[in-house]
């Protein structure tokens, strides 16, 4: 049961590629990014914890300042499989701020070693014109449990954005690989390698992102 879970996971993740890559148009730009941050996590309650996190993005093969994220926000979990979460975040670029709001759902799986979750998010992202676009992500994500401190994983999302019509709702997907390295009882390094692509689009933006980040648990 376990092998053949395994089994349908990759199969659906490689047919998203697939699939979203024939929708794709031509590319506009390919480019390499570096997003990197710190995130503490505090509980003030048995049900309820703080996190406070701030990241900068980097784009234009590494070289510029794209961007810098400051989240503020309260997670909620009154169950062990299920849990909620709303986040205050400010997106800083040279010219410009931008405030937006995140609200997500999270529901969880253990099988054996293997750990998945569901995540259901809304947030409603600034666009390239300077509007507000209302999104729904849906992403898949699967944790193999390594006796150590490595935890290596996988994970999928794809964007939906709603009351939209001016052509097709779904237009971007992300697919990540990476892993969580234990460095103390609190404390962990994540690092991944993502790849974000657009689709259902005449030009596409692709960009390839390096991630590191820090978590601290008080």
């Amino acid at each position: 049961m376990y092998k053949s879970h395994k089994k349908l996971i990759l199969v659906l993740l490689l047919n998203l590629l697939i699939t979203t890559n024939l929708m794709a148009g031509k590319i506009k730009s390919n480019d390499l990014n570096m997003w990197s941050g710190v995130e503490v996590q505090y509980d003030i309650h048995e049900l309820f914890e703080l996190q406070v996190s701030e990241q900068i993005r980097f784009d234009q093969d590494i070289s510029k300042f794209e961007s810098n994220l400051i989240d503020i926000g309260v997670q909620y979990k009154p169950l062990d499989f299920m849990k909620f979460a709303a986040f205050y975040r400010l997106k800083s670029r040279t010219d410009e701020k931008n405030h937006v709001l995140i609200l997500s759902a999270y529901a969880e799986k253990e099988i054996k070693r293997l750990s998945m979750e569901y995540r259901l998010r809304f947030d409603n992202e600034p666009n390239q014109d300077k509007d507000n676009e209302y999104y729904l992500r849906n992403r898949l994500e699967l944790y193999y449990n390594i006796k150590g401190p490595v935890d290596p994983f996988i994970s999928g999302e794809l964007f939906y954005r709603f009351n939209y019509d001016k052509g097709d709702r779904f237009n971007s997907y992300r697919l990540r690989i990476g892993t969580d390295f234990k460095i103390a009882k609190n404390q962990k390094l994540t690092l991944h390698y993502t790849y974000d692509s657009e689709f259902n689009m005449k030009k596409i933006d692709i960009k390839r992102v390096i991630g590191l980040f820090y978590t601290i648990e008080l």
